[in-house]
Parts: structure tokens; sequence; C-alpha cells
């Protein structure tokens, strides 16, 4: 009886392994940028959010205050105001309105500068509406006042520019909140 013999099993030799490697390390050097990109833009798009979530609140607001939007201390430690005026610190105001301590903070601000741990507020609120009626804003400048359209007044925007301005790369961009309640990069 003649046995026939099977042949050995062969494994890879190492220019396969060199190969598969290599191909591997390829796309990952591929997917590592685009992954890179894609949560920057999630972080812009939270940042987004909440700041749409500050402009309804701020909304409500004004609606319990004779449509006046209110007065708003960004910065308690650098008050602005006068104590007569009755500024709160954003987190006060708005706290009775939904807003917690997370639509607070920006992903992007708690990677950088971290103005959310020094100020309690990703988000600085611009002076420009305070005490200002919603349909009737009022901008001051230096050739005097003019009423403002709710989609050029800023209500409330980034501490510090913290969001990439495209994929490419280029200067940071704040994410900024208007009147009307709309929420842009620039």
């Amino acid at each position: 009886m003649n046995r026939t013999s099977c042949p050995a099993p062969r494994g890879f030799t190492l220019i396969e392994l060199l190969l598969v490697i290599s191909i591997i390390a390829l796309l990952a050097g591929m997917v590592f940028p685009i992954t890179t990109q894609m949560i920057a833009r999630a972080q812009t798009t939270k940042c987004m959010n909440n700041l749409r979530q500050l402009g309804m609140a701020a909304h409500a607001a004004a609606n319990d205050n004779d449509n006046r939007f209110p007065i708003i201390e960004s910065d308690p430690a650098n008050a602005i105001h006068k104590p007569e005026d009755e500024a709160q610190p954003l987190t006060e105001v708005f706290k009775r309105y939904g807003i917690t301590s997370t639509q607070l903070q920006c992903p992007a601000d708690l990677k950088g500068p971290n103005q959310f741990a020094q100020k309690g507020a990703s988000y600085i609120w611009e002076p420009y509406s305070e005490d200002e009626e919603v349909q009737n804003i009022t901008i001051y400048m230096r050739r005097g006042q003019f009423p403002g359209r709710q989609s050029r007044v800023r209500l409330a925007t980034d501490w510090e520019p913290v969001h990439p301005a495209d994929v490419v790369g280029g200067r940071k961009k704040f994410n900024t909140l208007y009147a009307d309640g709309h929420v842009r990069l620039r």
C-alpha cells in the first residue's frame, strides 16, 4: 500500500507578513485624520446645540420679563454692571428655564483654554441685548442709535475661538448665537 503524504501546511512568508502590516498602517494613516475631523465637527455641533438651547431660554426669560432680555453678568469676578442693575450670572438666570452646567460646557473649550472651569460657562453673554425689547433691539454705534435686526444682534458666543474653521486648518472660530435664535460659526 502506497501512502501519499500531504504537504505540510505552509505559513506566511516574511514578505507577505510585512506587506499585510504595511497595508494596515497605510489604512490607519488615512483614517486617523478623518476621525480627528469628525470629532472636531461633532464638538462644534454639540456647542451649537448648547447655544440654541441657551437662545430658547433667553427668549423664555424675555417672555417672563415684559419681552426684555435679561441683564447677565458673564464674569462675576470682573463685574461690569452696577449693583442696581440686578445682573445675575449666566448660570443663575437660565437655571429656572432648564439650562444646566452641561449646556454651558463647550466640548472644544474643555480641551483648550477651559473657560468653563474659570468662569462657570464656556459662553459669554454679549451686552448688546441686555434689557432691550426682543422685537426692538437698539444698536448703539459711534454715529448714533439704530434699530437692530434680530438676525444681526449677537446674544452669546464662545469665550475663546476653539472651533476649527475648516477641514484644512486655518484660524479657529467662535460659535455665535443671534437674537433670532440661529447659531453660526464665525
